[in-house]
């Protein structure tokens, strides 16, 4: 069984703890390899838009001391023609707390989340060249041979 350190707790993302997961956001996604610019309210924007997808499902790890946001994982669950599926569209720990396993344990507890909405596949996407992709094969996940990531930049 996996189990959070005692100054930790798992809770659901709310409007009251969207500063501080904008900071976290802001923090994780400024460094390598994503190197991205992010301000605090538009990441704040970028969650609050998740936040109020119909059907998400938007988990937090909380610093119970320090009152910080350490880890989140939202996404929607969608109705497929093989079953629910769930998209992970962001998963973050903060850096201070990697290499210590709250990852898994955030996987494993959004797996249980999902499973018992009937979900039978959960599916994202991230970059090759980070360490999350890394993270995610070794647990499961597996590249689809049939489906592509396309872009378009409009202009």
């Amino acid at each position: 069984m996996l189990y959070l350190p005692p100054e930790l707790k798992f809770t659901y993302l709310a409007k009251n703890s969207m500063d501080l997961a904008a900071d976290t956001y802001v923090h994780v996604f400024g460094m390598p390899p994503w190197n991205e610019s992010w301000s605090h309210d538009l990441a704040k924007n970028r969650l609050l838009e998740i936040l109020n997808i119909p059907n998400s499902i938007n988990i937090i790890i909380q610093d119970i001391k320090e009152l910080k946001v350490v880890g989140l994982v939202m996404g929607t669950c969608e109705s497929w023609h093989h079953g629910r599926q769930f998209q992970i569209r962001e998963f973050l720990i903060h850096y201070e707390w990697r290499k210590r396993g709250l990852a898994k344990i955030l996987l494993h507890k959004l797996q249980e989340e999902v499973k018992s909405k009937g979900v039978v596949e959960l599916y994202l996407s991230t970059s090759r060249k980070s360490e999350a992709y890394g993270f995610y094969t070794h647990h499961g996940f597996l590249e689809s041979p049939e489906d592509a990531l396309l872009r378009m930049q409009l202009v």
